[in-house]
């Protein structure tokens, strides 16, 4: 039997899944399919299968770990020294089994690829498998002899007896060790077979068995004992920085950076092993291991605080105005718990307000930041001071979704459920009402605002329009437009500060921005807009910062965006599973509220992290992204995927200029050399040309499949030359093109070149122009050598012992052309020595990639004297991308950083012309721009002692003020 699976009975869809995917791969496996009544027979059942299996497989989940079967389960195999290896279903928190801590997971969350974890799985059931095999044949023979009263007849002989000594007196070596109960059997083994030969020589050498045998034993519990504290602590640690990391993908951010600070602390009283000379490289990896978590948490980690004393969800959130004698960032929340709070910027409540009789929809805080209003569904807005007195209520016949005060604080709008907008003005300190219901929509007032200057008053309604009015004077209001465009309600409202610019967000899942000053105000319609496809789920709130350069978006897809002023996406923080209602910037800029339907207000740091801008519009993942190097005014970037289509994007802008509609998916893009030209190579196995700069619905010129003749997985193109070249399956097909005036012709050059025995995936030419490199499935590359009349001269086929182990899938030559880079599924990149044709370096097996790297891509800067080195890129299937600097001097590939953000295979990277920017293409429909300036130089790790107490500085306020926090978690930094 191969492995018996642990389980929930909650977990079966799951457990089915798995059972299936063994079983296809030939794996037999012992489930306990039924909830059979729990008697004697069905544990003895359970026993046995569990004793049968050469491997436990337990599979971790909230359900699995409060199971007392599956307690028992696992306390069985543990007596009986059982391989276990546990499976990560679903987080779990609390206490985990030291025996399962301290063993690495396999991951089998929906998040994770199961694919990819299966074969995980199959490699760890591979591992020592015939060890593991002998334990389970050794140990059913000792059950059933124990079983039957230990009778003599069951004992080993002959050749089982040789074959079990031999096991035993090496079983200290690796795990599984002999449980008691087997040593015990091999000893009586001998012993009885001794009666019957030599007795002089038996006995002898039955006394040497079992000293050896009792020696092991002892051996091993001396040692057990002696090393079980230390690894039961490094296995915690262990624990926690793969806690850290999983919390980081599942955009826990907060979380992360807990964890990894708890298993730095645990490091920092651990560190002393390292004296001992059996634990100096175990001590040292998981050094770098604790320190690498603990940095990547602290710079990809932007959320400092989580307010969590609302009981239901909060509504709304809103910064105070900073004043010089006030304190700094105090933050006003209202939610469906009916409370208000008021809160300091450390995340402690200076108020909680309880006087609403139902939900607190919105708020708005005075210019001056003296007094604040609450707008409720028990259909009143009352007005507060920041002493939480009340100084007003205002009563209205129908629940109130919003509320606004005027810039000069004598005004206060509101947004009626029935359809109107309510006016109150401040006269002698008291609110009289002014509307008498003559400004009103045809349906649901959600939103209302007055702009920066007061001049312009704009209400968003559920019949899908804005309405701007002119504040005529303290008592009257003139309806100068109706904004139309959006195609459901709207929820949000948000002027600039420069009061240019007036953004909406909708349930449509949009956010539009309305130029104010293109609009005639003449009392009419208007329907232009810039409409930015912002969520995939209604949009609750849109504010802009205070400087105008950036607006943050709320919506019930669990999202908070952040973009730029013309729409470009900057940043995205998920909650999975969270409807985010509200979103508010501190008047200095420097934070963000967002507020959730997790009764949560989360806090984030805007000057923290790294600054990438993410461009979006592919409808399916992407396939590949290339730059062009044409004039620099005129600098484009173009990105392919599945969807059809090719998209042109402004390189400065980062603007959608021309979406080419190639009709079918295309695999590789490449820009044609010293021209306005873009050649795709489609899954149809033609090649397209399209003009760049130029509209057309259909290509200037196609190569036919005909013409092809194969698959055409990648097209490129000499910079010196209209030389080119196009794959054919196994072949690579050679062409120049012809272009004169408006005409193109591609024309072959000679027969197809052969070298590879399968599919060619990956065509680079040299910068100079002399060598064209292929990578292929067979596991090669090739250098092709072309001389000054672009004839073929020579070809060198590298690999070898240094080559790869699987599909070369991308390479890429150095800007001086010495060089070339090839990415593998085998995980790993490898440099070559392009003139000799030789292997140089790869990139180190702790620091590759965890799965298939899909490109590379060498930085287009030649070195210099003073900075003789290399820098390159890569992305991979693992959705990372990394950077990395290759040292000729050295010969070494260093890693200078993972980059994290992309939640899809990165198939495409590339430098920018200019070299100031990383440019990557994702499955996850993205094509992201990071900052090559923050990256450049290696991650350099401070000091164990700095970068904790830089961790705890970070979650300080959270720490010292969250009473949800566990006593262990609050006082971890004291």
């Amino acid at each position: 039997m191969e492995a018996f699976i642990s389980y929930s009975r909650r977990n079966k869809e799951f457990i089915q899944t798995l059972a299936s995917a063994l079983k296809k791969a030939n794996r037999e496996v012992w489930v306990d399919w039924e909830d059979i009544p729990q008697g004697a027979e069905w544990w003895k059942e359970i026993e046995s299968g569990i004793e049968g299996a050469n491997a436990f497989l337990f599979v971790i989940t909230p359900d699995s770990m409060t199971s007392e079967v599956c307690a028992w389960e696992l306390n069985h195999a543990i007596k009986h020294h059982k391989r276990l290896i546990p499976i990560l279903h679903q987080e779990v928190s609390g206490e985990i089994p030291p025996q399962i801590a301290a063993i690495n997971w396999i991951f089998f969350r929906e998040s994770d690829d199961f694919d990819h974890a299966f074969a995980s799985l199959l490699k760890t059931l591979d591992t020592d498998l015939e060890r593991t095999r002998k334990h389970t044949r050794i140990l059913r023979r000792a059950v059933e002899w124990e079983s039957h009263q230990r009778d003599k007849s069951f004992l080993l002989r002959g050749q089982d007896l040789s074959n079990a000594q031999h096991w035993l007196t090496r079983a200290i070596e690796k795990p599984p060790q002999p449980t008691q109960l087997q040593t015990q059997y091999i000893v009586q083994s001998v012993r009885a077979q001794s009666k019957s030969q030599n007795r002089k020589l038996a006995a002898a050498f039955a006394a040497f068995i079992i000293a050896v045998a009792l020696g092991l034993v002892a051996l091993y519990e001396e040692h057990k004992a002696k090393q079980a504290r230390n690894h039961a602590t490094i296995s915690q640690i262990r624990a926690l920085t793969s806690l850290s990391e999983a919390r980081l993908a599942n955009h826990d951010e907060l979380g992360a950076l807990l964890a990894s600070v708890k298993a730095a602390k645990q490091w920092q009283t651990f560190s002393w092993l390292a004296d001992d000379e059996s634990y100096q490289k175990e001590i040292l990896d998981l050094k770098n291991q604790v320190h690498q978590t603990l940095n990547e948490s602290i710079s990809e980690t932007r959320e400092r605080n989580r307010l969590e004393l609302h009981a239901d969800r909060v509504q709304t959130v809103r910064f105070r105005p900073n004043t010089e004698k006030g304190e700094k960032n105090v933050i006003v929340s209202g939610a469906s718990d009916d409370k208000i709070i008021v809160w300091n910027q450390a995340g402690k409540p200076i108020k909680t307000i309880k006087q609403h009789k139902g939900s607190v929809y919105d708020i708005s805080i005075s210019p001056k930041g003296d007094f604040f209003a609450s707008a409720s569904a028990d259909k009143t807005v009352k007005v507060w001071n920041f002493k939480g007195e009340l100084l007003a209520t205002l009563d209205h016949l129908a629940e109130i979704h919003g509320v606004s005060i005027s810039p000069d604080g004598q005004m206060i709008a509101i947004a009626s459920n029935e359809r109107y907008v309510g006016l109150w003005h401040k006269n002698n300190e008291k609110w009289e009402r002014i509307d008498d219901f003559k400004f009103k929509h045809d349906s649901a007032v959600q939103a209302v605002l007055f702009s920066h200057d007061g001049k312009i008053f704009a209400s968003a309604s559920s019949d899908r329009t804005v309405k701007l009015w002119q504040v005529a004077n303290s008592t009257h209001l003139v309806l100068k437009a109706t904004l139309t465009g959006h195609d459901d309600r709207i929820y949000g409202l948000s002027f600039s500060p420069d009061n240019q610019t007036l953004a909406s967000a909708s349930a449509d899942n949009t956010i539009r921005l309305w130029k104010l000053n293109d609009i005639p105000m003449d009392g009419g319609k208007w329907n232009k807009s810039t409409e930015i496809q912002a969520h995939t789920n209604w949009v609750f709130d849109v504010q802009y910062n205070p400087k105008g350069d950036m607006l943050a978006s709320a919506s019930a897809s669990g999202t908070v965006k952040l973009w730029s002023r013309d729409g470009t996406l900057l940043k995205v923080f998920k909650n999975p599973s969270v409807r985010m209602t509200g979103v508010s910037f501190s008047s200095d800029g420097k934070w963000l509220a967002s507020a959730g339907g997790d009764n949560t207000i989360r806090l984030y740091d805007m000057e923290a992290g790294t600054s990438v801008k993410i461009i979006e519009g592919h409808q399916s993942g992407l396939k590949d992204v290339d730059v062009s190097f044409s004039n620099a005014s005129l600098q484009t970037i173009a990105s392919t995927g599945t969807d059809g289509t090719v998209r042109l994007w402004d390189s400065q802008t980062y603007q959608l200029l021309r979406t080419l509609k190639t009709r079918v998916s295309a695999r590789d893009v490449d820009y044609v050399p010293n021209s306005d030209l873009l050649a795709v190579a489609t899954y149809e196995n033609t090649v397209q040309f399209w003009p760049v700069h130029k509209s057309s619905d259909k290509p200037i010129y196609t190569i036919s499949q005909e013409q092809t003749q194969g698959k055409v997985r990648s097209i490129a193109f000499n910079s010196k030359n209209r030389l080119f070249a196009t794959t054919q399956s196994n072949l690579i097909q050679l062409w120049t093109l012809k272009i004169e005036g408006r005409r193109l012709q591609a024309e072959k050059r000679g027969k197809p070149l052969e070298g590879h025995k399968k599919s060619v995936n990956a065509l680079s030419f040299s910068p100079d122009g002399k060598y064209l490199a292929s990578g292929s499935a067979d596991h090669t590359a090739i250098l092709w050598y072309f001389d000054e009349t672009n004839s073929l001269v020579t070809h060198t086929v590298l690999e070898g012992e240094k080559g790869h182990d699987s599909w070369i899938n991308n390479l890429s030559f150095s800007p001086d052309s010495q060089y070339l880079a090839t990415a593998s599924s085998d995980h790993s990149i490898k440099l070559w020595h392009v003139k000799e044709g030789t292997w140089l370096a790869t990139t180190q097996e702790a620091e590759q990639h965890q799965d298939w790297v899909w490109d590379v891509s060498f930085a287009s800067q030649r070195p210099t004297p003073e900075h003789n080195d290399y820098n390159f890129v890569s992305g991979s299937a693992d959705n990372t991308i990394k950077l990395w600097r290759y040292a000729s001097e050295g010969n070494k590939i260093e890693l200078l950083r993972t980059l994290k953000g992309h939640e899809g295979w990165v198939r495409a990277v590339s430098f920018s012309n200019a070299g100031d920017e990383i440019i990557s293409a994702s499955a996850d429909k993205t094509v992201r721009f990071w900052e090559w300036q923050h990256f450049k130089e290696k991650a350099k790790f401070d000091d164990h002692t700095k970068l904790l107490d830089k961790g705890c500085r970070l979650l300080k306020n959270y720490l010292e003020n969250n009473d949800n926090l566990k006593y262990t978690d609050r006082q971890v930094c004291q």
